[in-house]
Order: C-alpha cells, then structure tokens, then sequence
C-alpha cells in the first residue's frame, strides 16, 4: 500500500508471484497504514475467492500491519505471514501507486 496524503487517496497493490495476478486500487484512506491494511484486506479476499487460503503464503513490507493483523491472519488458514523488506515487494509495490494517476475530482 502507499498513500497521497493531501488528496486522502491510499494505492493498494496485490501480485501473486505463482499465478502472476496483479491487483491495483485507489480507495480514499488517510494514510499508510490505511493502505496496507486495505491491501492485505485485498489479498485475503482473492485468496478466499480463489480456494487457495491454505497453500498462501501473504507477505508484507509493513512491520506494523504485519504486527496488528498476524494472528488474524493466521487464523484465517493461511499457512503463514511474512514481513519482508520493501526492495523484496517491488510489485506489488509498484501497483500500489496507481493513485498518482488520479485526482479526486476526476474519480468516479
């Protein structure tokens, strides 16, 4: 996830590296943790819709996100919940800045 704090527009950016499924979204937040939170909502939602919870692995470059959420996910069924370092998330990092292509009055 990453934030354009002064429009309130947070991108969020899935891939899944096996299937090579790219996920990017703009949704109004407020900041950073507004938007990795909302990424990691998104890829456990294409996970659930796709059958394959038990056999993913999410991973996060976000120490507080993978924090507060850990044992949620975990209890989801996902096998794990990794942090990373943010140079080893530079897909779904990239995705995740879509929102530098909108403003709000051009947003449906």
């Amino acid at each position: 996830g990453s934030c354009q704090v002064n429009n309130r527009l947070i991108g969020i950016g899935v891939y899944n590296s096996t299937t090579k499924f790219e996920l990017s979204m703009v949704k109004d937040g407020n900041n950073v943790f507004d938007a990795e939170s909302e990424a990691l909502e998104e890829a456990i939602r294409y996970c659930q819709l796709n059958g394959i919870v038990k056999e993913s692995r999410i991973f996060t470059d976000s120490k507080e996100v993978h924090k507060v959420y850990f044992d949620y996910v975990l209890s989801l069924g996902f096998s794990e919940f990794i942090w990373i370092p943010r140079e080893l998330n530079t897909v779904a990092d990239k995705l995740s800045t879509g929102y530098k292509e909108y403003t709000k009055s051009t947003r449906t």
